[in-house]
């Protein structure tokens, strides 16, 4: 036990090898216009974290993801990091390619 205690400590996670893992500093001001985008991420991140006990309460289940997409520069990482900041949580920031992959650091090209 005292090895495996031993490596663990010196050892890093192979899921997030490679990853991002911040609580971003962006928030919602910091985002200009996009008022009613803003507002329906607020309520399906924001809302179930902040005010679990509500929606236990209520029986409201959250969802359990939101998908972002467009062209590249349309601030879907930007939004999705002040989804982040305002609900406390960690943000991973991923590529297409390592979403795609099997395992943790494969190479595509195979």
């Amino acid at each position: 036990m005292e090895d495996w205690v031993s490596a663990k400590s010196v050892g890093k996670n192979s899921v997030t090898r490679g990853v991002t893992k911040e609580i971003p500093a962006v928030t919602w001001d910091d985002i200009g216009g996009l008022k009613d985008l803003k507002k329906n991420l607020q309520q399906a991140i924001e809302w179930p974290i902040k005010h679990a006990a509500s929606f236990d309460k209520l029986g409201i289940s959250p969802v359990r993801g939101v998908p972002l997409h467009g062209p590249t520069g349309c601030s879907k990482t930007t939004l999705a990091k002040a989804a982040a900041h305002a609900a406390q949580a960690s943000f991973f920031s991923l590529s297409g390619a390592e979403l795609y992959s099997k395992y943790v650091g494969e190479d595509l090209d195979k």
